[in-house]
């Protein structure tokens, strides 16, 4: 296991797995959220990114843990 987390192959696949995750999530909470709100969507750059950063990390370390723990390949 300790083989695993010090793999930098792994991580690099953890964090593009993450990456292309969080970004359809995050699109998704968003224009969700402010098609309640409002009829019309406008997204500003602050939304977006705060919201991408939570997402992003959450996503990063529960795939790292699912990774990592049980071995997936």
């Amino acid at each position: 296991m300790l083989e695993r987390i010090q793999n930098p192959e792994i991580w690099g696949k953890i964090a593009g797995i993450s990456f292309a995750a969080s970004l359809i999530i995050t699109i998704s909470i968003i224009t969700k959220d402010k098609l309640k709100k409002k009829k019309t969507i406008q997204l500003t750059f602050s939304d977006i990114a705060t919201e991408f950063v939570i997402v992003y990390i959450a996503s990063m370390v529960s795939y790292a843990i699912v990774y990592i723990g049980f071995g997936i390949k």
